[in-house]
């Protein structure tokens, strides 16, 4: 019986022991399958490439070959990876080397030669179908076919309908079947465009201008018309490529009899770009040519060889200007001497954003046709397309597509064409093994990604399809074979791009044809295939990790890393930065704020309230600048920045010395062009630069430069030690004879504690001392008398006009009247009637340069408006402005002086000026170089002026010196600012804190000699004009007007 029991409990033994070691191996087995996922947990020894001998890896030793067996069965997912790449290599490797071509014979006798050299030099056999032949077809084993068409391909007979479910892995269609009827129809890119306007994401930043389609449209177009500015023009064109333009605005009678042509012809109305970039005088446009690879997902690239076309303004019809048109990369460098540095970065990068986000569009309506019951559902994988874009911008450098062209010409310049083909067919025939270098960066994802039908998992958040694998691994291996294209999508930067596609799947739009269901059952994806909508975070993130492999200073520079240096030059801040708030469909909500936000964090007064509009915030004086923006509560509103066409997101503005108004309007994007519903206000007052009252025995310091604009080469920055000299010398001293010019070499003198720390400094007593001479200090009655019987004329930008005005102010004994004219102004009661003055704003740069009046026609229209004129120095002429002034423009003074017979005038030029230093958003800065090179042009132009006989006003270095003083202004160059006295003065002192020296500069004229000039007004001033910078300068002109 024991016997019987031992034997029974040894087979019991072994069968536990052999069940525990079936369990055993499961485990194992289950653990490696899940540890093979690409999830950023994944531990291991580095991946290794294939090897020769059998083009698949197989690891070595006892458990290597056990494996292998497993393996053959259960390919991990690096070997299954690389049997999908070479499956797409093989299908390449049975296709001849044999490029179709078919199309519409005029095409063909344009556009083919060239690519078939570069065929031809890679060993291509290319061959021109019979256009005569009943039975197009496109079977066979060629690569490539191209078909040159302006329509689809079935509709020129490059092939029919069902043909294109029968191409063979590998082979390639140079159309994008649809795409025709999405964007490069000119009427299908408008109902595309404005379809998508519909999306916040496009309101916000559309693509293309509003337009209508007449004459379906015309009545709504009509409305839009009526309710808005007479100002806004209208381009009417017909849809037909190369068709007439006209310029028309629906208000004016005469335009209007011409419009009434369009209620039986079909034509595209679309709005005229406002403020358009002027190049030499000229409108510009530009001609991008983008290829698309692959349509869903999205994969596009953008050559750098574009063209960049003059042309003439709207009365010539926007025609060209018959000469040869320049190169992309010359208007960029044009650009950044126009704009400053890294503007070439900033536009290239939004170019690539505009060519980006249309076939993003263009996918949108591929994708959400309905599947094909076909197992050879058409994809897109097979299609190509060389499109070219028509581009404007604006005057702040925004871009705008205007056509699109499928079939485009290419550049007449032999070498551009060329670059263009080779890189195109370059593209199209990349080749290579990249599936190492993929499923490296696959692992390192932030995704837990498995591939679809071998290891996906539930807890997966991507399973990767066999077409998501090859458009993984053909991106690749066309970036490595890119030649100059500039892969534009997908791409580092495409976190830029997360809004807009989230928007576009979110939104029900309606194609061209009236419904999504009308789109070609062939361009489906069918629903179990990915769109970029799927893919994009995964995209972007390989992208990212590829470029930090890389290194490639193509990506970095014109893609990823310029997120820093829009942030700085445009005022942008990156999208996930952005407080993500909800909206409501209700419309009470229409005029309503959810928030204001700031950056650097501001505090407002009162608390943030949707039904309070205006706010209140103090900023220390060595706050300069400041991001803001809003959030509207309404989903059909935005929260624009300065008017109803401004930046919606974050916007850096300038914050200068005083109170600063920044304006924030509730708009109502759901009409093509926005309406404003209402306003929000923020009054920021940045406070006076700080000091302390100077000591018993002070240390008098110079200031020449300062150290963080350091404009004179070999020139002390920052204060300086004047030794020898007390603050009661220089203000008693009398041994210095009068300056005989406004233009004395000098330097600022302040009273400090110690010149080694600035808030020592009692800057509130700070003078502007000449070295070799003083100024003679006018009383109130001594510059009446001065200026009696004098005319005045002031011709210049805003920074002549705060002369004006001071000048107005000092001698008159109040301003009462002021605004700031950017025309022709004249003020005859001034100085008991004894003296009249004038202002004409020159240069007018919102005007093109065929419609901006020229100098001496300003001169011509001052004159003319201040008769009767003297032929002698009572008649006194003020030119100049911030950086505009170049010796062409006295010298056209000079001639229209000569013209009206008054060369005796007194003629005084006012130099340039510090400013544009700031940047902020819709206006350009310049570098330090670039404010070096203003100080050689300054000191030129003061030599040239005074060779003609002019007197020199030199505010130049007085400015530069105090660059950060400057008053509100986007242009960072006012050092001048008029205020309402009275209520408004009033209700900002009784919300900020306002310092005790700037009360007194509210509160009573400006004492700019410092408290030697006997203050002779009595009566209280309507208006008051504020600055002690600008108020010593305009005191400078006047002692030198009256010092004769």
């Amino acid at each position: 019986m024991v016997q019987r029991l031992r034997r029974l409990f040894r087979a019991r033994a072994w069968d536990i022991a052999v069940t525990l070691l079936g369990l055993l191996s499961f485990s194992v087995y289950f653990i490696h399958q899940n540890k093979i996922t690409f999830e950023t947990s994944l531990t291991g020894s580095e991946v290794q490439g294939p090897q020769q001998s059998s083009g698949l890896h197989r690891p070595s030793g006892a458990r290597g070959r056990q494996g292998s067996k497993t393996a053959g069965r259960h390919p991990s997912p690096l070997q299954y990876l690389q049997q999908v790449e070479l499956s797409l290599n093989r299908s390449r490797d049975y296709l001849h080397e044999t490029v179709v071509v078919a199309g519409e014979p005029g095409l063909i006798g344009r556009d083919l030669l060239p690519y078939k050299r570069v065929f031809q030099e890679r060993g291509y056999d290319v061959r021109v179908r019979n256009p005569f032949n009943n039975s197009p077809g496109i079977s066979g084993n060629w690569t490539i076919l191209l078909c040159f068409s302006y329509g689809d391909g079935e509709r020129s007979g490059c092939w029919e309908k069902e043909d294109l479910a029968h191409l063979k892995k590998g082979q390639l269609v140079s159309h994008i079947v649809g795409m025709r009827d999405i964007l490069w129809r000119k009427d299908a890119l408008c109902y595309t465009t404005n379809e998508v306007r519909r999306v916040p994401a496009f309101r916000r930043n559309p693509v293309s201008p509003p337009c209508w389609l007449l004459p379906s449209q015309l009545g709504e177009f009509l409305g839009v018309a009526d309710a808005l500015d007479a100002d806004v023009r209208w381009v009417f064109k017909t849809p037909s490529p190369g068709g007439d333009k006209q310029l028309l605005q629906p208000t004016r009678d005469s335009d209007f009899f011409k419009i009434k042509q369009y209620f039986t012809t079909r034509a595209i109305v679309q709005q005229y770009f406002p403020s358009p970039l002027i190049v030499d005088g000229h409108l510009v446009s530009i001609q991008l040519y983008a290829l698309v690879t692959s349509i869903s997902p999205l994969r596009a690239f953008l050559h750098p060889a574009g063209l960049v076309q003059y042309r003439f303004n709207s009365r010539q019809n926007f025609r060209k200007v018959p000469d040869e048109p320049f190169t992309l990369s010359r208007l960029l460098e044009r650009l950044v001497v126009d704009h400053g540095p890294e503007t070439d970065i900033i536009v290239w990068d939004r170019l690539q954003a505009v060519v980006t986000k249309t076939p993003l569009i263009a996918e949108r309506f591929v994708s959400s046709a309905p599947a094909n019951n076909s197992k050879n559902t058409f994809r897109c994988q097979s299609c190509f397309q060389l499109l070219s874009f028509d581009v404007v911008f604006n005057s702040t450098l925004h871009p705008m597509v205007l056509e699109i062209n499928g079939q485009p010409s290419l550049p007449s310049n032999h070498s551009l064409r060329h670059a263009i083909i080779s890189d195109t067919i370059s593209v199209l025939l990349a080749d290579g093994s990249t599936y190492a270098q993929l499923f490296r960066d696959l692992k390192k994802l932030n995704f837990k990604v498995g591939f679809k039908g071998r290891n996906c998992r539930p807890h997966h958040q991507v399973c990767l399809t066999i077409s998501d694998l090859e458009y993984l691994l053909v991106t690749r291996q066309q970036y490595q074979q890119r030649g100059a294209y500039h892969l534009v999508y997908p791409s580092p930067a495409g976190n830029e791009y997360s809004s807009v596609i989230r928007d576009l799947y979110k939104f029900p739009l309606q194609s061209f044809s009236q419904s999504d269901a009308h789109l070609d059952p062939q361009l489906s994806n069918g629903s179990p295939e990915h769109t970029s909508a799927d893919m994009h975070d995964i995209l972007t993130a390989l992208e990212q990790i590829h470029l930090r492999n890389s290194h490639g200073p193509d990506e970095s520079l014109l893609n990823y890393h310029t997120d820093d240096v829009i942030s700085e030059i445009s005022g942008e801040i990156v999208e996930e930065h952005i407080p993500q708030l909800p909206c409501s469909h209700d419309e009470a909500t229409l005029p309503l704020l959810s928030a204001i936000y700031t950056d650097p964090p501001l505090n407002l007064t009162p608390a943030f309230d949707p039904e309070i509009t205006d706010y209140y915030v103090n900023v220390p004086y060595d706050q300069h600048w400041a991001h803001v923006w809003g959030v509207a509560m309404s989903c059909g509103c935005e929260a624009r920045a300065f008017n109803k066409f401004g930046p919606s997101g974050p916007t850096r503005v300038t914050l200068g010395v005083g109170v600063n108004q920044i304006n924030l309007l509730t708009v109502d994007i759901t009409h093509s062009v926005p309406w404003v519903i209402s306003t929000y206000t923020l009054h920021v007052a940045r406070q006076q630069r700080q000091g302390n009252s100077p000591a018993d025995e002070p240390q008098i310091c110079s200031l020449k430069q300062d150290c963080s604009l350091q404009f004179m080469k070999d020139v002390d920055c920052g204060l300086s030690l004047e030794p020898g000299i007390t603050w009661g010398d220089i203000i008693n001293d009398r041994s210095l004879p009068f300056c005989q010019s406004p233009d004395a070499s000098g330097r600022w003198l302040v009273p400090c504690k110690s010149c080694s720390a600035q808030e020592s400094c009692s800057w509130n007593d700070s003078r502007w001392v000449p070295y070799l001479c003083r100024y003679r200090k006018l009383s109130f009655t001594e510059g009446q008398d001065c200026l009696a019987g004098k005319k005045l004329l002031f011709i210049g930008d805003s920074t002549n006009r705060g002369i004006m005005y001071y000048i107005m102010q000092r001698i008159n004994g109040t301003l009462e009247q002021w605004d700031k004219t950017h025309q022709l102004k004249s003020y005859s009661n001034l100085n008991r009637n004894l003296t009249s003055a004038s202002f004409y704003y020159y240069p007018q740069f919102w005007l093109t340069a065929g419609d901006r009046p020229a100098l001496d026609s300003a001169v011509h229209e001052i004159i003319a408006h201040s008769q009767p004129v003297e032929d002698n120095s009572n008649t006194i002429l003020v030119v100049g402005g911030v950086h505009w002034m170049a010796n062409q423009h006295l010298r056209l003074v000079e001639q229209a002086l000569e013209r009206e017979g008054l060369t005796n005038v007194r003629r005084v030029m006012k130099s340039l000026g510090a400013g544009f230093h700031q940047p902020v958003y819709g206006v350009h800065n310049l570098t330090i170089q670039e404010q070096r090179s203003l100080f050689d042009h300054n000191q030129e132009l003061s030599q040239y002026a005074t060779s003609l006989g002019y007197q020199v006003l030199d505010t130049f270095n007085m400015t530069m010196a105090r660059y950060t003083e400057f008053r509100p202004g986007t242009c960072s160059c006012h050092f001048h600012e008029v205020v309402e006295q009275g209520q408004y003065q009033a209700d900002i002192q009784s919300h900020l804190h306002i310092e005790e020296e700037e009360r007194q500069e509210n509160s009573a004229p400006t004492d700019v000699f410092q408290k030697l000039i006997s203050n002779d007004w009595a009566q209280q001033l309507s208006y008051r004009v504020l600055g002690k910078i600008s108020a010593i300068y305009s005191e400078i002109l006047l002692s030198a007007i009256c010092g004769s």
